[in-house]
């Protein structure tokens, strides 16, 4: 573990602090009973929040308990997104450092932070790598859980690599601006690596419309304080 600390903050808002809890609620089951260890977090299209998601989803996980571990997958992004994390995935995919070497402590208790390092010229090599495997075995042995972030499904099959190995998926959308025919082509490439996909998160949500859905189930009335169930339509969208 190296010494420099990476810092997460939890939303503000309570409303997104209690989305992310309900979400966490419904992997829970999975993580208790060992069927989930490694999660990819990607999304239908660019700047849907799958980041925040991902990040949030870990920071819910850890608060439970579980022993986090955050990976940064997305190799393509630009530098000044991980300015100062000289080592981090590219270079224990490369074979250039060992897994120790990679690994960040967080603010967080319970959560640490795998970062994408200095970029390299191509990502999807490395994702077929033998070290791909041996990163998620290691991380399996020490984690009760591991988040990664992914690019988007849209342009580049990083994601797609990433899912097939890793034990599941969520896919991320955005309220008014993924269609349901994006979100449908995206499933559909999932599904036809043999990904195992837990669900749809349509992120950004109006506040007004979460909280007419928690108080369907009195979770507002301090006399109940059970947590409710994501809602889901046809589509297979739960709302987070």
């Amino acid at each position: 573990m190296t010494n420099r600390s990476y810092n997460f903050y939890s939303p503000e808002s309570f409303v997104a602090k209690e989305a992310y809890v309900a979400l966490a609620a419904n992997i829970y089951p999975d993580l208790e009973k060992k069927r989930i260890y490694t999660l990819v977090v990607t999304g239908t299209e660019p700047r849907v929040g799958k980041t925040v998601t991902a990040e949030n989803i870990a920071i819910t996980l850890a608060a439970l308990g579980k022993r986090t571990l955050l990976m940064d997958m997305d190799l393509r992004k630009p530098v000044e997104k991980n300015a100062g994390y000289q080592q981090g995935a590219v270079q224990y995919l490369q074979g250039n450092a060992l897994m120790e070497e990679v690994l960040y402590p967080t603010n967080m208790e319970n959560l640490n932070y795998l970062p994408k390092g200095r970029n390299t010229g191509n990502p999807a090599g490395l994702f077929c790598s033998r070290y791909l495997l041996e990163l998620f075995e290691k991380a399996r042995e020490n984690y009760d859980c591991v988040v990664i972030d992914t690019p988007s499904l849209d342009c580049v099959p990083d994601a797609a690599i990433l899912a097939m190995r890793a034990d599941a998926a969520i896919l991320v959308a955005k309220m008014n601006k993924t269609s349901i025919k994006s979100i449908n082509q995206a499933k559909e490439k999932l599904q036809a690596g043999n990904v195992n996909l837990l669900g749809v998160i349509l992120n950004q949500v109006s506040k007004n419309n979460y909280k007419n859905f928690f108080k369907s189930y009195g979770y507002f009335n301090k006399l109940n304080k059970k947590l409710p169930k994501p809602a889901a339509n046809k589509n297979g969208l739960m709302t987070a």
